[in-house]
C-alpha cells in the first residue's frame, strides 16, 4: 500500500537543536562560510527565525528582519526575507512556495505593508507577489580615477560608541534616497562590528564646522598580487563636497597598497561627480523585489511629491490578501494619499506588477509595454507622475 507523503509544516524552531539544524540547512543552501551558529543565532535573532518542516524533520526555512523602507520621504515598516533555504533533498516538494506564503500573510497579521529580499532566482517569488522594484549598484573605479584630491578636512577614526552620530548622518541619506532601508541592530552591526567569518571593516568620520558630516566604512579585499587588492567600501555618506572629497582623498591614500576601490551606490550617484576621471572599470547591478503586503497602508503611508494633486481609480489582483484585491481609489494632495475601496477600475494590475510602479523602478508606460499593466491613456500618464522619482536603491543586502 502507498504511504501518503509526510506533511509540510511551518513554525518556529521548538529548540536549540532545531535552530542548528536550520543554520545547517541554509548556510549549505546559500553557500555561505563557515560560520558560528552560536554568533550567527545571537546576530539574527532566534525570535526572527521561522523553520519549515517535512513530518517532524527540519527541511529548511526563513529569516525575517523587521526595517523600513524610505519612499516618498517617508519610512513604511518593511519585512526584510533572508536566507530562504531548502535541504537537497527536499526540494521540488513545494516548500518554497509554502514558505513564502507563509512569509506574506503572517506579515500582513503583523502589520507591515512592505516586504523585499534579493533574489537567487525570480519565478518562486514572482509567484508570491514580489517584483524587481529597485537596484543595488557596485560600481568599480582604478584608484587613479579618484585623482590627488587636496583633503581639506579632518578625518578621525569610528569606534563603536560612534553609533549615534553614523545614525544620524545615515538618517540624513535615508529622507533623500528612496528605497534605502532604516537599518535595525542587525544591519548596523553588519557595518560597525561585522562577524569573525566576514572581512574586517574600518570606520571613520570627517567633521567640518566642529560637526560630522560623513563617514566612510571599508574593508580590504586582498588579491593574488599587490595589483589586484581593492578598498572595499562597506558604506558611505557625506553632507558637504568638501566632506565628500575628503572621503575619497583618504581612499586614494591606500593607492601604493591598492590599484582599485568599490562601492555601493545609486544608478546616478553623486560620488561619480567627485571623480577626476569617469573610467569605471565595471558596474554589477543586483535588482532587489517588492512585495505589497498591506495595499492600503503602503500607499497611505507613503510620500508623494507635495506639489502633486491627482486621483488614480485601480483595479488589482492579489491571489494571496484578498483584502487588497478589487477597485479602489487613490487621492493625493500635499504629500499625502488616502485610500478607499470602490472606483471605476481603469488601471488594471496584479500585486506583483504594482509593486514597480509603486516603488518608482518603473513608469507605468513601461509597465504596459512589457503587458504588466492595461489602462486608459489619462490613467497610465496618472498613475507615472504619481510615483515618479529618483530611482528607488540600496547599499545594503539582506
Amino acid at each position: 500500500m502507498t504511504q501518503d507523503p509526510p506533511s509540510i509544516s511551518i513554525a518556529p524552531p521548538k529548540d536549540t537543536a532545531e535552530v542548528n539544524e536550520f543554520v545547517r540547512i541554509v548556510s549549505q543552501a546559500l553557500v555561505f562560510p563557515p560560520v558560528d551558529y552560536e554568533d550567527f543565532v545571537r546576530r539574527e535573532g532566534r525570535e526572527n527565525i521561522t523553520a519549515t518542516y517535512v513530518g517532524d524533520k527540519v527541511a529548511g526555512g526563513v529569516i525575517l528582519q523587521p526595517m523600513g523602507m524610505s519612499l516618498g520621504g517617508r519610512i513604511l515598516p518593511l519585512a526584510c526575507v533572508r536566507v530562504v533555504g531548502i535541504a537537497p533533498e527536499h526540494r521540488s516538494k513545494g516548500l518554497g512556495h509554502a514558505i513564502m506564503d507563509h512569509v506574506i500573510r503572517d506579515s500582513y497579521k503583523k502589520g507591515f505593508p512592505l516586504s523585499a529580499l534579493f533574489p537567487a532566482t525570480l519565478p518562486v517569488y514572482r509567484r508570491a507577489g514580489f517584483e524587481l522594484a529597485g537596484s543595488r549598484t557596485t560600481y568599480r573605479y582604478a584608484m587613479a580615477t579618484i585623482g590627488k584630491l587636496k583633503r581639506t578636512l579632518e578625518i578621525r577614526e569610528a569606534t563603536n560608541s560612534d553609533r549615534p552620530i553614523l545614525e544620524g548622518l545615515y538618517a540624513k541619506r535615508l529622507a533623500r534616497s528612496p528605497g534605502n532601508i532604516q537599518r535595525n541592530d542587525w544591519a548596523w552591526e553588519r557595518i560597525i562590528d561585522p562577524p569573525s567569518w566576514w572581512p574586517r571593516s574600518y570606520g571613520y568620520i570627517v567633521e567640518q564646522d566642529g560637526h560630522p558630516a560623513g563617514y566612510v566604512y571599508f574593508a580590504q579585499k586582498p588579491g593574488g598580487h599587490i595589483t589586484d587588492n581593492t578598498i572595499s567600501v562597506v558604506d558611505f555618506s557625506w553632507e558637504s563636497a568638501e566632506a565628500g572629497l575628503s572621503l575619497l582623498s583618504m581612499i586614494a591614500d591606500h593607492r601604493s597598497m591598492a590599484t582599485a576601490f568599490e562601492f555601493c551606490g545609486s544608478p546616478s550617484d553623486p560620488a561619480t561627480l567627485l571623480m577626476c576621471e569617469s573610467a569605471i572599470q565595471k558596474t554589477t547591478r543586483y535588482d532587489w523585489m517588492l512585495r505589497i503586503v498591506n495595499l492600503k497602508d503602503a500607499i497611505e503611508r507613503r510620500g508623494f511629491h507635495p506639489n502633486t494633486v491627482a486621483e488614480l481609480h485601480l483595479n488589482i489582483d492579489d491571489p494571496t490578501i484578498q483584502e487588497n484585491c478589487g477597485n479602489c481609489i487613490v487621492s493625493v494632495s500635499d504629500g499625502q494619499a488616502s485610500f478607499k475601496k470602490g472606483g471605476d477600475g481603469r488601471l488594471t494590475a496584479s500585486i506583483r506588477e504594482l509593486a514597480s510602479l509603486y516603488s518608482g523602478f518603473m513608469s507605468a508606460e513601461s509597465l504596459c509595454a512589457s503587458g504588466g499593466i492595461t489602462g486608459d491613456k489619462e490613467s497610465i500618464a496618472t498613475a507615472s507622475g504619481l510615483f515618479a522619482g529618483p530611482i528607488p536603491w540600496m547599499s545594503d543586502m539582506f
